[in-house]
């Protein structure tokens, strides 16, 4: 269910970058947009490495891989198996969660079209969904918001260029924003 979530998440803020509008009713997002225009995140599979080039060489200013398992433990204080990495020519999914059943997603997306008020709808609109306020995150990327949802996880997303960057974990606040300011680099 949580990793639905974070995937929920990525379509709403690559609905509202293509302009659609999406709303979220019990963790599913509706709306429409052209197939062409929205990027799809598969949940099953590994990527290839020639996919996960793809990825990376459209993506901005940050490392658009997964990053390390070690950089991950690190930073969030858990221990991770190596990531679940699925790709297409547009996204980058790198799934962490372990056998404890800690969670961690992260989903990198081309975006190129969304502005920070475009993050902003859609987080307030996930937020809305999960009946939890949601709060701007200062000095992070171009535009980024995080709230937490009843059960402890805890999402956060961040518009980086034109680069959008969903994560999701059962960890705090405080570590997610650290591994954020990492990815990208501030």
């Amino acid at each position: 269910m949580r990793y639905a979530q974070v995937l929920v998440g990525a379509a709403v803020i690559a609905l509202a970058g293509c302009g659609a509008s999406a709303a979220t009713t019990g963790g599913a997002a509706t709306g429409s947009t052209t197939p062409a225009s929205t990027p799809e995140a598969s949940t099953s599979g590994t990527a290839t490495a020639a996919a996960t080039t793809a990825a990376a060489a459209g993506s901005g200013s940050f490392k658009a891989t997964c990053p390390s398992t070690a950089e991950i433990t690190s930073t969030l204080g858990q221990t991770y198996p190596a990531p679940r990495k699925n790709a297409d020519s547009q996204d980058l999914t790198c799934d962490y969660t372990n056998s404890a059943a800690d969670v961690l997603v992260i989903v990198f997306a081309s975006t190129p079209n969304t502005t920070g008020a475009d993050l902003k709808l859609a987080m307030d609109d996930q937020a809305k969904g999960q009946h939890v306020p949601d709060n701007a995150v200062p000095g992070l990327g171009e535009a980024a918001y995080e709230f937490t949802i009843s059960d402890g996880t805890v999402e956060l997303d961040m518009l980086n260029g034109s680069e959008d960057i969903a994560m999701t974990a059962t960890t705090s606040l405080a570590h997610l924003e650290t591994l954020a300011h990492d990815i990208v680099g501030s």
